[in-house]
Parts: C-alpha cells; sequence; structure tokens
C-alpha cells in the first residue's frame, strides 16, 4: 500500500574527485601527487570521498594536538 506524499528520496551522487583549495598554513594533508602550491601560498588538493574524509579526521587529530601543547 503507497501513501499520498510517501516518495522514494533521491540517491545522494557520490563524486568522483574534488578539488579543495586550503588557505595559506592550514594543517590539513593532502595526497602525494595529488596537489600544488599556487602563487598565493595556498594548497590546491583533488581529493576522492574517501580520501577527504580521512584527511579530515586526520586535520582534526593535529588541530587537537596542538591545542595539548
Amino acid at each position: 500500500m503507497k501513501l499520498i506524499g510517501d516518495k522514494v528520496p533521491p540517491a545522494v551522487p557520490e563524486f568522483k574527485s574534488m578539488t579543495v583549495r586550503w588557505p595559506v598554513k592550514s594543517n590539513v594533508p593532502a595526497i602525494s601527487g595529488k596537489w600544488k602550491h599556487l602563487p598565493d601560498g595556498r594548497v590546491e588538493a583533488i581529493y576522492t570521498a574517501s580520501e577527504l574524509a580521512i584527511c579530515l579526521l586526520i586535520a582534526e587529530i593535529i588541530c587537537e594536538q596542538n591545542s595539548l601543547e
């Protein structure tokens, strides 16, 4: 039985890759061979969804360690 208003939520598409430009002196890791320094000092990095998630977790750990010092 289907009720009025019942809808299947749309699937969230998984991205193949994402380019992120990190600010100068950010402590977010990047994948070897998938990043470069920009002329203004920022870092441009390319991530898959899982790589970005792992790098953000590592950045959080780095931030927590720096706050303890």
